[in-house]
């Protein structure tokens, strides 16, 4: 089997954006979609737990097993937990929000994040960026409304 990169989705309804993305990217890459809709929604009602992980790091190294070189997780409630299989793998596990949290860190001093609620796993890893970042939407628009107020 070729080396593909690996989409892991928490619901195949991903799919079709991922593909319009890899094809205008790099459309000679071969792909290939992970789907585990329990994740999320597992995640929404217990959280995060060790079980959870397990099952997405499983998810993972059979993707890797069947012949993916890179993984990218496209959900930032369990992205966490997908890029915490670097450490079992030796290829690489990407979550989706990373570079864009990386990318708003590196052009500007002063970084607001709002976003859904459903987004708040993304805030997590900016945790450990150069720069703060806010998770609860209300707090965020609040934060940002005072932030335009003082400049």
């Amino acid at each position: 089997m070729p080396a593909t990169l690996s989409f892991l989705h928490t619901s195949p309804i991903h799919i079709p954006t991922f593909d319009a993305l890899i094809k205008d990217q790099a459309p000679d890459i071969p792909v290939t979609h992970l789907v585990g809709e329990d994740f999320l929604s597992e995640a929404r009602d217990k959280g995060i737990s060790p079980e959870l992980t397990k099952r997405i790091h499983n998810k993972i190294i059979a993707a890797i097993d069947d012949g993916a070189n890179v993984v990218l997780c496209t959900c930032s409630s369990i992205g966490g937990s997908a890029e915490s299989a670097n450490s079992l793998t030796p290829v690489p596990v990407i979550r989706v929000d990373r570079p864009m949290a990386e990318k708003a860190v590196s052009i500007g001093a002063k970084i607001i994040v709002l976003a859904q609620a459903s987004m708040a796993g993304a805030t997590a890893l900016c945790t450990d960026l150069p720069r703060p970042a806010l998770s609860n939407p209300s707090l965020g628009v609040a934060t940002a409304v005072a932030a335009f107020r003082q400049q």
